[in-house]
């Protein structure tokens, strides 16, 4: 809760430092959409999707001067984020005009960090106005944040499958850097074609082929031209396909 109140002490600080006079109320309200309570997070896989909206309730506009901290919290703690040099405890929306009434969306997808500990978490989203020119204050702070509950939980090492040409497939490092690996328990000989796509589905022209024989095999594709992201691959046995994703770092 300290480490609450500190972020937004720093945040009115910004516009305390503009001057006392002339200041302006607004009334911003945060719906959070997703993650919602009960949500599961594969560490290293599943990357933490915030789909918010952000809603001006209000009688004054919140016009394209203004800006808006917009903070993610995990246990409280605002997540990092880099400014130039600087790392700062929120991403700055600006140039965004929202009049009384009216609401706009706001999301990101944030790889939470792979040493993060197993476990329950509570994500927040907490909005707070600013202007360093002209000063600006939320007349009402109990609508400025929204929270989930979530489980940060890990990958099986080995995914178990109902499939007539493999019994199971491990997918490594995961996030992967320069190489990923894909470890196959082949019940039978047959043809193995792995393909990997991007987030929106374009394929990356990363393919590999392969014709393997009856046991364990594993198959590595180079990862280093791969730009950091969210991927899915496609893994085709004969007539049969399982998909998964893994991450680039």
């Amino acid at each position: 809760m300290k480490k609450l109140y500190t972020l937004i002490l720093f945040i009115l600080a910004l516009n305390i430092s503009a001057g006392a006079q002339g200041s302006r109320y607004v009334d911003l309200a945060l719906s959070l959409h997703t993650p919602v309570t009960g949500d599961t997070i594969i560490r290293g896989v599943d990357m933490l999707n915030i789909n918010s909206e952000i809603l001006n309730v209000g009688m004054s506009p919140f016009v394209p001067i203004d800006s808006i901290a917009y903070a993610i919290l995990i246990d409280g703690t605002p997540l990092q984020f880099v400014v130039g040099s600087k790392l700062v405890p929120y991403k700055t929306i600006t140039d965004t005009l929202i009049n009384p009434g009216d609401s706009m969306a706001y999301n990101m997808a944030i790889a939470l960090d792979t040493t993060l500990p197993f476990g329950t978490y509570d994500v927040c989203v907490q909005v707070t106005p600013f202007n360093g020119s002209v000063p600006i204050s939320d007349s009402v702070l109990t609508n400025n944040k929204s929270c989930a509950t979530i489980v940060v939980s890990k990958r099986p090492t080995a995914v178990p499958l109902i499939n007539a040409n493999i019994s199971s497939i491990n997918v490594y490092p995961n996030p992967a850097v320069d190489n990923v690996n894909f470890e196959l328990e082949m019940l039978r000989s047959n043809d193995v074609v792995i393909k990997v796509y991007d987030i929106t589905g374009r394929f990356t022209g990363l393919q590999q082929n392969n014709h393997l024989m009856q046991g364990k095999h594993t198959m590595q594709l180079n990862t280093v031209n791969l730009h950091t992201g969210l991927y899915m691959y496609q893994l085709s046995i004969g007539a049969e396909t399982v998909n998964g994703r893994f991450i680039k770092n």
